[in-house]
């Protein structure tokens, strides 16, 4: 998750494992915070996966073809900027969903390693008091706690 606050609460990365299982990590763990790297080598696998995750996300598709002039840097900065795109709206889908029981943004302080981040997270799931869990809610649902990172 694009973390405005300061550096991610993570203390590790996914490394680069093999083009064919890594190309789309970021799509499933940067919204909890995560790095990854993803290897550029095969151009020709990402513009199949650019296809296939446009049309997996209702994202208008336009091949670019072998012949095309710079087509592997087109082909690379097409599919990062769909990554991108992909990632925010993960993000944004994250930030928006309810603290409840398996919902998204309760999943991403699950995740978290133990840090004042998590500990703000454990203060709010621990109040009994509505109105101070509704403002704890508040501070954490938008982003990561901003009062922990400082």
């Amino acid at each position: 998750m694009a973390n405005a606050v300061g550096p991610s609460p993570h203390t590790f990365h996914i490394p680069v494992m093999g083009t064919g299982f890594m190309i789309d990590a970021p799509l499933r763990v940067a919204k909890y915070g995560i790095s990854s790297v993803l290897s550029l080598v095969d151009d020709v696998l990402i513009e199949q996966m650019r296809r296939y995750h446009c049309q997996q996300n209702g994202e208008p598709y336009e091949e670019i073809s072998n012949g095309e002039d710079d087509a592997r840097a087109r082909r690379i900065m097409a599919y990062l900027n769909l990554l991108d795109l992909l990632v925010g709206r993960q993000v944004e889908r994250l930030q928006a969903s309810p603290f409840e029981a398996g919902s998204e943004i309760t999943r991403y302080y699950e995740l978290l390693p133990e840090s004042p981040l998590r500990d703000e997270y454990a203060a709010m799931l621990a109040t009994g008091d509505a109105g101070q869990r509704r403002r704890l809610q508040d501070r954490c649902g938008g982003s990561p706690c901003p009062a922990a990172s400082t």
